[in-house]
C-alpha cells in the first residue's frame, strides 16, 4: 500500500509541478497529502478523484477501463531526472518527513488561471507558478 501511495503521489508531483522549483514540488505534494487527510491509503483515491488535478481529468473521465488504461500509458513519466526527484519527494511526504511549505493548504492553481473557487479560500502562499490556498 505504501509503494502504491508513493507512486500516485509521485505521478501527481511529476505532472503538476515537474517544471517548478523543488520547493514548488514539495508544496504540491503537501497539498495532495493534506487532501488525503495524511492517510497514505487515501492518496491514490485523492489523486484520481474526478476534477481534482488537471492531468488526471482525461484519465478519470474515460468511458471504459480499457480507454483509461490506454490513456494512462501516455502519462508515464519520460523524464528520468524529474521522475526520480518526484519519487524522492513522494517517499518523504508519505513518511511524514516532508518540508512544510504551505501548511494546511488544500488547493492550488497556476498563476495564469483564475478558478471560480479561489475567492472562497484564504491564500497562504505563492510558490513558483502556483498559488496555494486553505
Amino acid at each position: 500500500m505504501i509503494e502504491t501511495a508513493v507512486l500516485c503521489l509521485a505521478l501527481n508531483v511529476f505532472h503538476e509541478a515537474r517544471g517548478e522549483p523543488e520547493t514548488g514540488q514539495w508544496a504540491v505534494a503537501q497539498v495532495t497529502i493534506n487532501r488525503a487527510r495524511h492517510d497514505p491509503a487515501r492518496v491514490c483515491e485523492t489523486v484520481f478523484a474526478p476534477r481534482q488535478f488537471s492531468w488526471t481529468n482525461r484519465l478519470v473521465e474515460a468511458p471504459t477501463p480499457a480507454v483509461r488504461s490506454a490513456r494512462a500509458e501516455r502519462f508515464m513519466p519520460k523524464d528520468p531526472v524529474a521522475w526520480k526527484q518526484a519519487k524522492r519527494i513522494a517517499r518523504k511526504v508519505i513518511a511524514g518527513a516532508g518540508k512544510d511549505v504551505v501548511g494546511d493548504a488544500t488547493h492550488y492553481h497556476a498563476t495564469y488561471v483564475s478558478p471560480w473557487w479561489a475567492s472562497s479560500l484564504v491564500e497562504v502562499a505563492q510558490v513558483g507558478n502556483h498559488v496555494f490556498y486553505r
